[in-house]
């Protein structure tokens, strides 16, 4: 078994693998956790159900950023009409 820093989780080198087996294959967590015995990393079973919870609101710094969403921000939109309304009055004035 491999060291880890203090306060580091052994299961981080295996996030992607947890989380594809977790949500893509709908793996159980003893499934999950014989995949992680084979790799020699020893967990109980709710160790790895809170891994899984605290995990899944935090993105991964290595993944691609997620696309903006189509919605604008209150301070966007008051922008976007402000230049609308301009745009719109220049046609009329020409």
């Amino acid at each position: 078994m491999s060291s880890t820093p203090p306060y580091q989780s052994k299961l981080i080198p295996y996030q992607k693998e947890i989380f594809r087996m977790w949500y893509n294959e709908r793996a159980t967590l003893r499934t999950i956790q014989t995949f992680l015995s084979e790799k020699s990393v020893l967990i109980s079973l709710s160790a790895l159900s809170r891994f899984i919870k605290r995990r899944r609101q935090q993105s991964d710094p290595h993944d691609a950023p997620e696309p903006k969403s189509r919605y604008l921000l209150r301070s966007d939109r008051s922008k976007a009409l402000l230049i609308l309304e301009d745009l719109m009055g220049q046609n009329l004035s020409d």
